[in-house]
């Protein structure tokens, strides 16, 4: 790793955005894209976009699976 994608991560992680994106998520959830990028329009997961992407929370990603929905 560079120092500058070091320097990413770490500011990510101290902004709370440190987590997966949308395409990870749907992978270990099991879901379609698709269904999760709906489930993010309609806040039934809680994530933050930056830019074009999705970036959710490990937590949020815990809790959802928790919720059983």
């Amino acid at each position: 790793m560079t120092f500058a994608s070091e320097f990413r991560q770490l500011a990510r992680q101290r902004a709370g955005i440190y987590g997966v994106t949308a395409g990870n998520a749907a992978k270990l959830l099991g879901l379609t894209n698709a269904t999760v990028v709906k489930y993010l329009k309609n806040r039934k997961i809680l994530a933050r976009k930056i830019g074009q992407s999705w970036h959710i929370t490990l937590t949020e990603l815990i809790n959802y699976s928790k919720r059983g929905n």
